[in-house]
């Protein structure tokens, strides 16, 4: 398969799930070869026309030589020559192949419209590098006034393409890649998170008026109503007779509205990393004459679009998120041990038996608080810095989209171990208990436990505990966990 970009209204989170995940490959449909090749003869001859005016990195030279006036011709045997930074950036390993794809993808936006004026041919090469393997581009040392470090290393290689051309390159596709990249990762960790928030409702037998849908009408959120609706999906046939007979602790009855809190950060952040896509980011950008109707077209623009504001916020709010619903998945990993509270056998011992069997998953428990401590740290929000970045006159400002994917990303990946200690103990208290949990819950119990068993003697719980946590992860990237489908679909309550 392979996904047709005629128009930026094409790229969307689902094309970069095929490209990044699926492996498919892009092609420009026969609209956007015809308005890319129009709108680059276009400008060799708007430079013609305006040798003497100031047209960054084409009648100037580029960065802090910017207030150098250059001859075009000049300025064109340079960009010939190659760029001299082909990659200066390192750190600890590299980004994953899959966010790679996905930078290369948000690239396009900035040449499918013409308005930066690309060479057809150079168009046609960024796309075609989808086809195969992706560059390296290290996970650190990549945050600078815009996306040049991250952009040295992506297209260091490419051929160089006759003609003049504004910015095919100082855009925002690095932030905009891993933005979306996060958002379709953070749809299918919450779906997943809420699957074993109501596995967990019903290892402790809570009462179901928490979870009522008359309280969509009540709340009035349509957050919160999204996240009822997910939980009464997956909680349908729950046993209603001989449940809990009083309310269940706090962090079992705030669950639709934290999940809602959820429901509000994914959607967020798909909506910054879809704006970022469809925005036509470059510096500098070019507005062709006549381009979509308009009358003050035929110019360059001098911009900042190499900046994406939009999108490191929704992560912070997204690495937020995380954090206070591992602090949930911990109350009820501990509350589910503790016999007083959950109306369990007290930390989920068989009868008959103590701690000294080793029968149970009790001191699991104690696992997530490192864990949680650490989330709590990284998920500082990433904010402008204070700092200036580099020695040059204009480049006083880093952007930050980077840090803030790296430190989302490892925020969740702690999540999920948080996740797979909850999990394993919920199945361990229905196994201790000889329940089972809703139909729809039955095939992701059955996954956890081929991953991690009952625990029926002494065994190392560790490792399973890891290889549960490991399996969260790959079913978030490859959008199953088991037979159990997960949510990709933006949600459409914003």
């Amino acid at each position: 398969m392979t996904v047709t970009l005629n128009a930026i209204g094409d790229l969307d989170l689902d094309a970069v799930r095929r490209v990044a995940l699926d492996g498919e490959g892009v092609r420009f449909g026969p609209a956007a070869r015809q308005r890319i090749a129009k709108a680059h003869k276009d400008f060799q001859a708007y430079v013609e026309a305006n040798r003497g005016k100031f047209i960054y990195g084409v009648t100037s030279a580029y960065g802090p030589d910017a207030k150098k006036h250059t001859a075009p011709e000049e300025q064109k045997k340079k960009m010939q020559s190659g760029n001299p930074f082909i990659g200066l950036s390192f750190g600890q390993g590299h980004l994953p192949e899959h966010t790679v794809r996905a930078m290369v993808l948000a690239t396009l936006s900035m040449v499918v419209e013409g308005t930066t004026a690309a060479h057809p041919d150079r168009a046609a090469a960024i796309a075609a590098m989808l086809d195969g393997p992706m560059p390296e581009v290290p996970t650190q040392g990549l945050v600078g006034a815009g996306e040049i470090l991250a952009l040295f290393h992506l297209f260091s290689h490419m051929p160089r393409f006759p003609g003049y051309q504004a910015g095919t390159g100082n855009g925002t596709p690095a932030t905009t890649g891993m933005g979306a990249i996060s958002a379709v990762f953070a749809r299918r960790r919450l779906d997943l998170a809420t699957r074993l928030f109501a596995l967990s409702v019903e290892a402790l037998d809570a009462p179901l008026e928490a979870y009522d849908p008359a309280l969509k009408g009540l709340w009035g959120d349509p957050y919160e109503a999204r996240a009822l609706d997910r939980l009464n999906a997956v909680l349908k046939g729950a046993r209603t007779k001989g449940r809990r007979f009083y309310q269940a602790p706090v962090s079992w009855r705030i669950l639709p509205r934290v999940l809602g809190q959820g429901e509000r950060a994914v959607a967020t952040l798909e909506a910054a990393a879809l704006d970022s896509l469809h925005s036509m980011a470059a510096n500098p950008t070019y507005v062709p004459a006549g381009w979509r109707g308009r009358k003050d077209g035929g110019k360059t623009l001098s911009t900042g679009a190499y900046h994406n504001a939009n999108v490191p916020p929704a992560l912070n709010g997204m690495m937020a998120t995380w954090v206070d619903l591992a602090l949930l998945a911990h109350r009820h990993t501990t509350k589910l041990h503790k016999g007083e509270v959950s109306l369990l056998p007290d930390r989920l011992l068989p009868p008959g038996t103590d701690v000294a069997s080793g029968r149970s998953t009790t001191y699991f428990e104690y696992v997530p608080n490192g864990f949680i401590e650490e989330m709590r740290h990284l998920a500082q929000p990433v904010l402008l810095s204070p700092l200036e970045p580099a020695a040059s006159e204009q480049d006083d400002i880093a952007a930050p989209g980077p840090v803030a994917h790296i430190m989302e990303q490892r925020v969740a990946a702690l999540f999920d171990m948080t996740m797979a200690v909850l999990a394993a103990t919920a199945s361990q208290a229905l196994h201790v208990t000889k329940r089972a949990p809703a139909p729809p819950l039955q095939p992701l119990l059955k996954e956890i436990r081929r991953h991690f068993a009952p625990v029926v003697d002494t065994r190392k719980l560790g490792p399973e505990g890891e290889r549960l946590a490991a399996a969260f992860g790959a079913a978030v990237r490859d959008g199953h966990f088991g037979a159990v489908r997960l949510d990709s679909q933006a949600a459409r309550a914003r």
